[in-house]
């Protein structure tokens, strides 16, 4: 054999006992910092569960480094995009005894969580809580935030408000109600706005299903307003001018609650504001 032929023998068997060279995925980051990085530049290209799961294992891994930190509020920002509320809330707070930016990120974080769930108190004092020694950028948006927080609370109470005043006055239509003596048969009110609250729905049939929404519940509850209010006039008069108007307000706060709960206040809003001459 020719002693080129031995050569090549010779780095065929080097080459076969090498060992196989570990390809930058597989091969772990040297520092919690080269991890985070990692995920963050692999992200783009790969599985959504795949970069969680490399996220959780830091987090678990470094849960007192800032990298770990980091990851904690990136997993929380991932489940509060999914709606997973108890989730990112435990990412969050995971994240909270570290200082600085991360501290008032996780406060941040925690008070997603709060406006999400409705908790508006919570939320308002989580993010004012972040606010000490936020930059700029940061306290304009905690800013909003917190005035948000406050608009919805004040928003709730008065829905709540509404739908007492709405309850008192049916309440006070059906006590009137329980007196004997005139026929159950329904008010000629009621059947006069039946036609009218179904043209209204079945005008909104295929399009917001929010505005539908509302406009079904504010026809079931004012028909039984109505209904209750004639009956109570037939079998218990009392002052028109007062039962006129406790039906009006009742109808009103009926208004204000539906349009709470189907979340379009600041739909009609922004409506009326485009419809005002300028």
């Amino acid at each position: 054999m020719s002693a080129l032929g031995v050569a090549l023998l010779a780095a065929i068997a080097a080459g076969s006992g090498a060992a196989p060279a570990s390809s930058p995925a597989s091969s772990p980051a040297s520092s919690p910092v080269e991890r985070l990085a990692q995920i963050r530049r692999a992200f783009p290209t790969r599985a959504k569960a795949v970069s969680v799961a490399a996220l959780e294992r830091l987090a678990h891994e470094a849960p007192h480094d800032p990298a770990g930190g980091r990851a904690m509020l990136w997993l929380g920002d991932l489940s509060l995009q999914e709606g997973e509320l108890a989730r990112a809330g435990d990412f969050y707070r995971g994240a909270e005894p570290f200082s600085g930016e991360l501290h008032r990120l996780a406060l941040r974080g925690e008070g997603d969580v709060a406006m999400r769930a409705h908790h508006y108190i919570d939320a308002r004092n989580r993010y004012r809580a972040a606010l000490a020694g936020a930059p700029p950028i940061l306290t304009a948006e905690l800013t909003q935030k917190v005035a948000l927080a406050i608009r919805l609370r004040r928003r709730e109470l008065g829905a709540l408000f509404s739908l007492g005043l709405y309850v008192l006055v049916l309440g006070w239509f059906a006590w009137r109600i329980r007196r004997p003596g005139t026929s159950l048969r329904p008010p000629l009110d009621a059947l006069y706005v039946v036609p009218v609250y179904a043209l209204l729905i079945l005008g909104c049939l295929h399009r917001d299903p929010a505005v539908l929404r509302a406009l079904e519940l504010g026809a079931l509850g004012s028909l039984v307003l109505i209904f209750a209010s004639g009956l109570a006039t037939r079998r218990s008069p009392a002052r028109p001018l007062f039962h006129a108007t406790a039906l009006v307000c009742a109808n009103l706060a009926l208004f204000y609650v539906v349009v709470w709960h189907a979340g379009i206040i600041d739909l009609i809003l922004t409506t009326l504001q485009m419809a005002a001459p300028s």
